[in-house]
């Protein structure tokens, strides 16, 4: 078989497999997390985090970590950085917001999607090690 060809052969049976493992994977009814990818949030008992980031004026922002459970935020992570990056966080339990973002008209200007925490991540989450502290 002329070189050119056993390379063709190969790429279209990575591209076959990929798309059977792809097609595999969304058969699982529980949710699966490995080596950092994360998945959508969905109901059920797991912790997951979304995001929600605001501007600072003059040259800082804030971001807000929160962590979910049953659809309610039980944990809150605030982390603002000046314009050099350095950073001050504080952790809440349950949902909270900084003065600067209770004002009328303020809203963030990126926010992420839920997205579930591996079982095996989360004594990496400062937030919800602290929570487990004050219970």
């Amino acid at each position: 078989m002329p070189p050119f060809k056993k390379y063709k052969f190969v790429l279209v049976i990575a591209m076959v497999s990929g798309l059977l493992l792809g097609a595999c994977s969304h058969t699982s009814p529980e949710p699966v997390a490995e080596n950092h990818i994360t998945i959508p949030a969905q109901e059920g008992s797991a912790i997951a985090v979304r995001t929600e980031s605001y501007a600072r004026p003059p040259y800082s922002g804030a971001t807000y970590f929160l962590y979910e459970k049953d659809g309610q935020v039980i944990c809150t992570k605030l982390k603002v950085c000046n314009k050099y990056n350095e950073c001050e966080t504080t952790y809440k339990s349950g949902l909270f917001r900084d003065e600067e973002e209770m004002e009328e008209g303020v809203e963030p200007f990126e926010k992420t999607e839920s997205q579930v925490i591996a079982p095996e991540k989360l004594k990496l989450h400062q937030c919800l090690e602290l929570l487990k502290k004050e219970k």
